[in-house]
């Protein structure tokens, strides 16, 4: 990482007033509201701040996922991260597993060098493994119910871990699997359940499943007692609440059915044990849907259950108690407690508190018509023989990684044989504590958690555990743990300080621990510069984070504290950085100042090199011309000495004015112009073709004196920076205006502008051909409008060419160039005229230059030229023969076609050779050697309008046609010469007609 000079700064100023911070973690920033897992989005961030000193540069940041209700005792790591240990606010990038499914998630993040953590506030996360509809009852969209029956629906993907029901649009409350048995009438339908947040951003909602209910008598049975609670031996009957002799009844008991009959509306049960069950009727009715009736339960009020049980086993603790308790479907039960079969007096209730060992047990009994008593089974409850506890880490914990660990009681299990009872938390401080060290006593630690802070504390880690008046118990040894932490305090860089200075070139840091047998690894910003065998000294040049760490065999990797190494780079430069030399104008002052970071440096102000009395300060004031500068020098620090660059104030020599038409204004046809002073520069040098100039700011023209003339003679009480002139009445105007600048003894004049109030035509831009430079040469560019009554001036890509103001210009480069034309404030700006470099690819032939022109026959071969304004075409000899664009080639030897374009030429060399074809070839070896390149037919069939020639590829493809055929096919070398001899077909037609036709083989 490369720390920015403010974040430098700020770790500085934090390292300083490190004593009113507290280091660690805080402000766990998730950058998300949910956490909506999907295959294609699983990427998410979080950040968290660091408050110095910073952390050991071994420390690691953990992130952790606790589990859906927001506990962290079985968290799932998210990421390690080993390269932020230099950043105080941190953000980490990680993945969310796909087992995620829950609203009260948390993230931890955990520092290991000094161990600290901070947890995130609950979220919601799901893992969106289902994302399309999903389709309900098989996509069948209507139900019917009959009366008292129901159906089960479900969905299509059945894998999601939970779902929401919705009935008539209403969410249906704990119905969470994949179907829903449905008994009412409405509309249905579901989706995976991915929480409030993330279920819509599923699109699960399934198709509608809509249940009718068709119709009902309101079929129910009852009997006397209405309870149905009968003694043993005696029988029930149930009668139907609808009586119709012709429907048919089926009655059933637990489900089963056990009798049936047309007209078969009660029943009675049996007077014998199995009278007792859940019973209802079925009515068939013969109109196609059959109706379920209530159900009801037969009971024997003398037949009931009673069972005993203990709260978390039978293992009883000195001076603790145990809750037993009865349970019993007696309708209305009395209790008696019995302790080894001896009544215990008073114990009448459904549940007994016990304090001592033995065997217990209750007698309940059922008072009434049906009487009747139950003992329940006998519970022993037993002193513990044998205590057993186990020990962990507090936190995750990894050897050589973190400065102090905390060991805690993980479990106590009381035992009896094989009966054990876990130990609650809250029992805890029952029992005595004494932790172990290397099999010897571990000072200061008798309670049932102990931190280890210190490497000297490094070891094997046990603990014994006691229980005050316990004898004949066993009290076995814990488990054992090892702790091995790391040293944050076992090498120091900088004598531990954090921030250090130097001004040479060169730094050497050096590490307190000197091991030539240990391996020193050097940091700089967070990565790794140097790795070396006994390298405790490291050599720096650079601004930067550093700190090392030592390996030595068989112990924890150290590492030292960071130390911020600054580079100071000695400056001092002027508050205003602008031009280094500028115009001393009598009517203003000059403050200058200096920056620096120099420690305590003493300030000597200069002019002209000479030192200035008393001048000692940061700030001063020019008040007459000169070259001022400021030395520094510094006391302490880098005792370093400073000259700054030279200011130089000069007095102007001389002024340059210029006055133009006020732009805001539209004058054209108007009846005032305003003209103003649009430029003032102060001359403060010159040769005989330079100026150096400073402009005059606006708001300083009025400093000035200034006088407007009109046709050479002051206009009275015209001084200020601008004029407005008025059309008369009657009259033509015509007058010439410019503007005089006094300063002190300089008097300059101003260009001169002309007023005459008349319109000014159109403008236009000529050449005298094509705006197409030549190389070497310029070209002429003039306004359509050459009277002197106008002003002038050109633009190049609309900047303004400096004295461009004829009406013609020469150009020298392209560029897009217009002029506007003005006049008493009027003006008129012509289009663009685009000039451009001549080109010589604009002019082309119509066969390739690069390969010689096979001639062929008496008549030769006609070339065509094109993109030229004019065409001089010389034969071999030197003679002219062709002033068009088209020249006939008919010997061997060299053309030279010279071509003109708006009055630049370009030369286009033609290789002619003269070859008498008498036959038409078979065969072509187009290999680049100029033997054969070319099928070349005889001038009978070669360069004519009537003769169509057309080749065929092996495929059977057209490869060429065309007429005036010029002998200059193949033109490319084809791909598959080197694989094969190619065989075409070729047909010659003249005037339509077919006239010859064959094959060419074409070789390598």
């Amino acid at each position: 990482m490369k720390l920015s000079v403010r974040n430098i700064f700020t770790l500085l100023l934090i390292f300083i007033a490190g004593s009113i911070y507290s280091q660690g973690l805080s402000g766990l920033t998730l950058e998300f509201n949910a956490a909506c897992v999907s295959q294609s989005h699983n990427t998410f961030t979080a950040k968290f701040k660091w408050t110095p000193p910073m952390p050991n540069g071994s420390n690691q940041y953990i992130l952790e996922l606790s589990d859906e209700t927001g506990n962290f005792s079985n968290p799932k790591i998210l990421g390690t991260y080993t390269d932020r240990n230099n950043q105080l606010e941190p953000k980490v990038t990680f993945q969310f597993p796909k087992e995620v499914h829950g609203n009260a998630y948390k993230i931890r993040v955990r520092s290991t060098y000094p161990a600290h953590s901070v947890e995130s506030t609950s979220f919601s996360a799901y893992f969106l493994e289902i994302n399309t509809p999903l389709v309900l009852n098989g996509g069948h969209s209507d139900e019917t119910l009959c009366p008292g029956h129901s159906k089960t629906i479900s969905v299509d993907k059945q894998r999601a871990k939970a779902y929401r029901w919705y009935k008539d649009n209403q969410l249906i409350a704990n119905e969470k699997g994949h179907s829903l048995v449905v008994s009412q009438a409405g509309t249905y339908y579901a989706e995976v359940d991915y929480g409030d947040y993330c279920s819509n951003s599923a699109s699960t909602r399934s198709n509608n499943v809509i249940f009718s209910a068709a119709g009902t008598s309101g079929l129910t049975i009852s009997g006397t007692p209405a309870d149905a609670i009968i003694c043993k031996g005696n029988s029930y009957t149930m009668t139907a609440s609808v009586q119709n002799a012709t429907a048919t009844y089926k009655w059933f008991r637990n489900g089963t059915q056990i009798s049936s009959g047309v007209g078969m509306y009660s029943f009675t049960t049996a007077n014998t044990t199995s009278a007792a069950g859940i019973y209802h009727v079925e009515m068939f009715s013969g109109q196609g849907c059959s109706e379920l009736s209530n159900k009801i339960e037969v009971r024997f009020k003398d037949s009931f259950l009673a069972n005993i049980s203990s709260e978390e086993g039978n293992v009883i603790l000195p001076g603790k108690t145990k809750n037993l308790s009865v349970t019993t479907t007696a309708p209305s039960p009395t209790y008696q407690w019995y302790k080894n079969d001896v009544e215990i007096v008073g114990a009448n209730g459904a549940s007994y508190t016990a304090n001592q060992a033995g065997k217990y047990h209750a007698k309940v009994t059922q008072s009434g018509d049906c009487a009747n008593s139950v003992n329940t089974q006998v519970i022993t409850l037993v002193n513990p023989d044998k205590y057993t506890v186990t020990i962990d880490y507090k936190t995750p914990y990894t050897d050589c990684t973190y400065d102090k660990i905390a060991l805690v009681v993980k479990s106590i299990v009381a035992s009896k044989g094989s009966d054990k009872f876990n130990i609650p938390v809250s029992d805890y401080n029952l029992f005595t504590y004494q932790w172990l060290k290397d099999e010897t006593v571990f000072p200061s630690s008798s309670t049932s958690e102990v931190l280890v802070s210190s490497i000297a504390n490094n070891g094997r880690y046990s603990l014994q555990l006691g229980l005050s008046g316990a004898s004949g118990v066993s009290f076995p040894r814990s488990n054992e743990l090892t702790v091995q932490l790391a040293d944050g305090d076992y090498v120091k860089l900088n004598n531990g300080d954090q921030a250090l200075q130097f001004c040479s070139e060169k730094h050497l840091l050096k590490a307190s621990v000197e091991d030539a047998n240990a391996t020193y690894t050097w940091f700089k910003d967070g990565v790794s510069i140097k790795e070396e065998k006994g390298g405790y000294q490291l050599e720096i040049s650079e601004t930067g984070l550093y700190h090392v760490q030592i390996t030595t065999s068989g112990d924890c990797k150290a590492s030292s504290n960071f130390v911020y190494a600054e580079k100071k780079e000695v400056f001092a430069n002027w508050i205003n950085q602008n031009t280094q030399k500028q115009a001393f104008l009598n009517y203003k002052t000059y403050p200058l100042g200096i920056s620096h970071n120099m420690t305590n440096p003493t300030i000597q102000w200069y002019r002209n090199n000479m030192p200035i009395t008393g001048e000692n300060q940061p700030n001063y004031t020019v008040n007459q011309p000169g070259s001022y500068h400021v030395e520094l020098t510094e006391v302490g620090g880098c005792g370093a000495t400073i000259r700054t660059t030279p200011k130089q104030f000069v007095a102007p020599i001389g002024f340059n004015a210029v006055i133009g038409y006020r732009e805001s204004q539209n004058a054209c046809g108007g009846t005032e112009v305003t003209m103003e002073l649009q430029k003032l520069e102060a001359i403060l040098s010159k040769t005989t073709d330079t100026q150096e100039t400073v402009l005059i700011p606006a708001n300083e023209y009025e400093k000035f004196d200034l006088q407007w003339v009109k046709n050479d003679i002051p206009e009275a009480g015209q001084k200020a920076p601008q004029i407005t002139i008025h059309k008369p009445a009657t009259g033509v105007v015509s007058d010439n205006y410019s503007l005089n600048v006094g300063y002190g003894t300089i008097i300059v004049n101003s260009n001169q502008l002309s007023v005459s109030f008349i319109t000014i035509p159109d403008v236009t831009i000529s050449s005298g051909g094509s705006h197409v430079l030549c190389d070497g040469s310029d070209l002429i560019l003039k306004s359509s409008l050459t009277s002197s009554a106008y002003n002038y001036q050109w633009y190049r890509n609309n900047e303004l060419i400096n004295g461009a103001t004829s009406f013609e210009l020469k150009v020298t480069e392209p560029g897009g160039y217009h002029v506007k034309v003005s006049s008493g404030g009027c003006s008129k700006i012509s289009e663009t005229a685009n000039v451009t470099n001549f080109s010589t690819d604009v002019v082309t032939v119509d066969v390739d230059v690069t390969k010689t022109v096979n001639i062929t026959g008496t008549d030769g071969v006609k070339v065509t030229a094109s993109g030229a304004d004019t065409y001089l075409w010389v034969a071999p000899d030197g003679t002219v023969v062709s002033n068009e664009a088209v020249v006939i080639l008919k010997e061997t030897g060299k053309y030279i076609l010279t071509a003109t374009v708006g009055g630049c030429k370009t030369t286009i060399i033609l290789n002619a050779q003269a070859i008498i074809i008498n036959d038409i070839p078979n065969v072509v070896t187009p290999n680049g050697d100029g033997s054969n390149d070319t099928w070349a037919i005889p001038s009978t069939y070669s360069n004519r309008d009537n003769v169509k020639v057309t080749i065929y590829s092996p495929e059977g493809k057209v490869e060429l046609s065309t007429t005036n055929y010029k002998n200059d096919w193949p033109k490319n070398y084809t791909k598959d010469l080197n694989k094969r001899a190619l065989v075409y077909l070729y047909v010659i037609e003249i005037d339509g007609k077919v006239e010859k036709q064959g094959t060419i083989s074409v070789l390598k």
